[in-house]
C-alpha cells in the first residue's frame, strides 16, 4: 500500500505557497522516495513544458508525486496523461479517478469482487459533492452532508444496501477528498471543487434542467475555470447539439438587468461559442463580463438585448455575428482583431478605444466611425447625406463626464456618492460642482434616501437610460446642447 502523503486542506504544509522549480521538486520527491529527477523529465518531455502546472504548482507537483508513490509503473501513468496542454488538469483528475475505481473502491463481499462505481459514477458522486458546496456556500461539508449525498446518489440508482454503506465509507478516504479539523470534509485543493463543480453544470445544461441552471447560477458568480470546464463538459455531453442554448436563454428571460444569472449563463455561452461547431445560434437577453470577448472566436451567433462589460477584442476573431440591440460600456480595439461580416444594430457603445490611443471616444458618431473602420457593419443614422460627419466631434469634458456617469447607473438603479468618485477618480469634484446641480435641476438625476451606514448621498436617474442616451446622440458633444435635448 503507498504512503499517505496528503494533508488537510487549511493547514500549514510545505506544498503549498509558492511555484517549484526543478530544486523543489526533486527535493520533495526524495522525501518520499521517489525519483524526482526522473519523474520531473518524464512528464516535462510529455508536454515539452519544464514549468507545466504540474511541476510548479504544488497543490499539483504534490498529488503527482503522490501517484507515483502509489503506482507501481510510473510510466504508464504519465503515458495517459493528455498531451494538450491545455487539457492536462481534465486528463489529470481523470487518472486518479480511474486507479481509484479499478484499485481501490472494490466491492469484495462477493465473488467475483468488483468495482464499487464506475469511474463515471465516481465523477457524479464527487460532481454532486461539489455542487452541494457551491450552493450552500461553504467549501466543507459535515461528515452526515456526505452520508446524505451518498445515500441520495445510491438511492437514484437502486444500490445494494452494503454497497452503499461501503461508499458512505470510502468517499471520506477518497484521493481527492481530505478531512478539516471539525468533522468536515473538502476537496484537496480548490481547483478539484471547481473543476468537479464544472462537471455539474455542465451536467444540468447538458440534460436542459433549467430550474436546477437557474437555483445554481443564482448564488454568485461562477470561477471562470468552472466555466471553462463546464463548457467542455456541456459540449460532449449534448454531443455538440446547440440545444442548451436554449437553457441558457431560457433562464435569462425574465431575470433583471443586474442579475448573477444573466452573467453566468453569458459567460458560459461565450465560451461555448469558442470551443464548440455549434452553427447558428441565439444569444438573448445575457449579460457579458470584463474582457469576455477578448482571444475568442465568435462566430455565427446573434446577440440580441444583450450586455458587455469593457471588454478588449485583442487576439479576438468577430465573424459571422449580428449585434442587436446590445450594449457596450467599453470596446477596446486591437490591431491583430480580426472582424469579419460582424454588424452592430441599433446597439449603444458608451465608449471606444483604439490601440493606438490612450484616451476613449465617447462621441456616438466618432464612435461609429472608429467601428466602421475596424471592421463592423454599421447602418448609418444621417440617412439623408448617407454618410457620417467627415470630422469626428469632440465631446467636451461636462458632457463625457455625463457618460460616464451613464456607465454607473447601467448596472444599478440607485447609486452612492462614494461610488461615483471612485468611478470618476480626479474629475468626480467637477462632476459634483459642474454636472450634477445641472442634472438635477433638469430631473435627470435625483437624490434618495441613503440608509447605509455613514454620512453620504445616494441617486438614481430620474428618466430612463434610453432617453439620456438618445439626447446625448443629439449633442453633438456638447454639454449645453444635452441639457436644452432634455428640456426639450
Amino acid at each position: 500500500m503507498g504512503r499517505n502523503i496528503r494533508h488537510p486542506v487549511g493547514s500549514s504544509t510545505e506544498w503549498h505557497g509558492c511555484p517549484w522549480d526543478r530544486n523543489r521538486f526533486v527535493e520533495y520527491a526524495a522525501k518520499h522516495h521517489v525519483n524526482g529527477e526522473s519523474l520531473f523529465d518524464q512528464v516535462a518531455a510529455r508536454y515539452g513544458d519544464d514549468s507545466h502546472p504540474l511541476l510548479t504548482r504544488p497543490v499539483l507537483a504534490n498529488r503527482l508525486i503522490q501517484n507515483a508513490v502509489d503506482s507501481a509503473d510510473h510510466t504508464t501513468f504519465i503515458g495517459a496523461l493528455d498531451e494538450d496542454k491545455n487539457r492536462y488538469f481534465e486528463k489529470f483528475v481523470e487518472t486518479i479517478i480511474e486507479r481509484e475505481a479499478r484499485e481501490k473502491w472494490i466491492d469484495r463481499s462477493g465473488e467475483p469482487a468488483r468495482p464499487l462505481l464506475s469511474t463515471p459514477q465516481h465523477h457524479e458522486l464527487l460532481a454532486d459533492i461539489a455542487l452541494e458546496m457551491w450552493i450552500s456556500e461553504t467549501a466543507s461539508l459535515k461528515s452526515d452532508v456526505f452520508d446524505y449525498l451518498v445515500d441520495l446518489y445510491a438511492e437514484h440508482r437502486m444500490m445494494e444496501t452494503h454497497v452503499t454503506s461501503q461508499i458512505s465509507r470510502r468517499i471520506r478516504q477518497h484521493a481527492l477528498i481530505v478531512a478539516t479539523d471539525y468533522d468536515s470534509f473538502r476537496f484537496d485543493h480548490e481547483e478539484f471543487y471547481h473543476y468537479f463543480l464544472g462537471e455539474a453544470v455542465a451536467r444540468m445544461v447538458a440534460r436542459a434542467e433549467t430550474g436546477d441552471v437557474r437555483h445554481v447560477f443564482r448564488v454568485a458568480r461562477l470561477p471562470g475555470f468552472v466555466l471553462d470546464v463546464a463548457a467542455r463538459g456541456a459540449l460532449r455531453e449534448s454531443g455538440g447539439r446547440p440545444t442548451f442554448m436554449d437553457t441558457l436563454n431560457e433562464v435569462c428571460a425574465i431575470e433583471l438587468r443586474d442579475s448573477f444569472i444573466k452573467d453566468n449563463a453569458g459567460d458560459l455561452a461565450i465560451r461555448l461559442i469558442d470551443v464548440g461547431d455549434l452553427g447558428a445560434v441565439a444569444i438573448d437577453h445575457m449579460s457579458f463580463s470584463v474582457d469576455s470577448l477578448k482571444s475568442r472566436d465568435i462566430h455565427d451567433a446573434t446577440f440580441h438585448d444583450c450586455y458587455f462589460g469593457r471588454t478588449a477584442l485583442t487576439g479576438s476573431i468577430v465573424r459571422n455575428c449580428s449585434f442587436e440591440r446590445c450594449r457596450f460600456e467599453q470596446i477596446d480595439l486591437s490591431d491583430v482583431t480580426q472582424i469579419h461580416g460582424a454588424s452592430l444594430r441599433d446597439c449603444e457603445v458608451f465608449s471606444v478605444v483604439r490601440s493606438s490611443e490612450e484616451t476613449a471616444i465617447f462621441a456616438p458618431e466618432s464612435i461609429s466611425g472608429t467601428l466602421r473602420e475596424a471592421g463592423f457593419q454599421i447602418p448609418y443614422r444621417h440617412r439623408d447625406a448617407g454618410i457620417e460627419p467627415a470630422v469626428p466631434i469632440e465631446t467636451d469634458d461636462l458632457l463625457e463626464l455625463t457618460i460616464r456617469m451613464c456607465r454607473v447607473f447601467f448596472r444599478s438603479t440607485g447609486v452612492n456618492e462614494y461610488t461615483f468618485r471612485q468611478r470618476l477618480g480626479s474629475k468626480a469634484n467637477i462632476f459634483f460642482d459642474q454636472v450634477l446641480p445641472s442634472l438635477k435641476g433638469y430631473g435627470v438625476v435625483n437624490e434618495i434616501e441613503y440608509k447605509g451606514g455613514g454620512s453620504q448621498r445616494r441617486y438614481r436617474l430620474g428618466i430612463s437610460l434610453d432617453d439620456v442616451q438618445r439626447s446625448i446622440e443629439q449633442a453633438d458633444g456638447n454639454f449645453e446642447k444635452f441639457l436644452e435635448g432634455i428640456g426639450a
